[in-house]
């Protein structure tokens, strides 16, 4: 009798593969999390800051099924992107601030650090920092509402506003700022670079960055006193 070809079923391993899923190796499961983080970004640039989890599917490659077996929710995906970006801009602050010159130059750096990237990934920025399907940063959800239950869980929004306001808020408490004063500091410090951006971005980029982080660096670092100084006695005289 002749010999049958064998075909796919008569292949024990391929039997036990579920449907649809292919031959060989599994996907490292922190690369598949890296890959879908990246192409989150990509779907954001390309699509705005209300790209979609399906948008960010499609830039994966992977099928959605695969996207929600990492991520339960877009909600958080933008919570790991706020994550991963609150690291990588905190170094980068922490690197400005330690650098050379005057204490309030490098202060206005650090603060360079976030207006910078802001200017260069205003979608992103738009998502992490003030997600469209979320409160505002720093405002808790409705009880009952999907905001609610995602930051139950740890996703809540804003997640990269909260990252730096931790880390800012770890670094005044190192540096002898007593705890009770160090968040409330972090806070301000951070809510008016934030509100800063949120008008320049939306104001078309009117005044140029440089010189719109010396405002902010120099009311922050001084308290306001000067601006204040300058309400109560008037423009000074040329």
């Amino acid at each position: 009798m002749e010999d049958r070809v064998k075909g796919p079923y008569d292949d024990p391993v391929a039997n036990q593969r579920g449907r649809g899923r292919p031959a060989g190796p599994g996907v490292d499961p922190e690369q598949r999390r890296a890959d879908l983080l990246d192409a989150a970004e990509e779907a954001l640039r390309l699509h705005g800051p209300t790209a979609s989890l399906s948008d960010m599917a499609r830039a994966s490659g992977y099928a959605r099924s695969a996207v929600y077996a990492v991520f339960p929710s877009r909600p958080a995906v933008l919570a790991a992107l706020g994550h991963r970006h609150a690291d990588r801009l905190m170094a980068a602050m922490l690197t400005a601030l330690g650098g050379p010159g005057p204490a309030e130059d490098r202060f206005h750096a650090m603060l360079d650090v976030l207006f910078a990237w802001a200017e260069r990934e205003p979608s992103l920025y738009r998502a992490l920092a003030r997600p469209p399907d979320g409160p505002a940063t720093g405002s808790p959800a409705r009880p009952g509402t999907p905001g609610a239950r995602h930051q139950a869980h740890g996703y809540g929004p804003g997640t990269l506003v909260t990252g730096l306001a931790e880390a800012i808020e770890a670094m005044l408490t190192a540096t002898g700022t007593p705890p009770e004063l160090a968040a409330p500091s972090a806070q301000a410090m951070l809510g008016s670079a934030t509100a800063a951006i949120d008008w320049w971005l939306a104001a078309g980029a009117a005044l140029p960055r440089a010189a719109l982080v010396t405002q902010i660096g120099s009311l922050a670092w001084h308290g306001g006193a000067e601006l204040l100084a300058s309400w109560f006695t008037g423009p000074s005289e040329p």
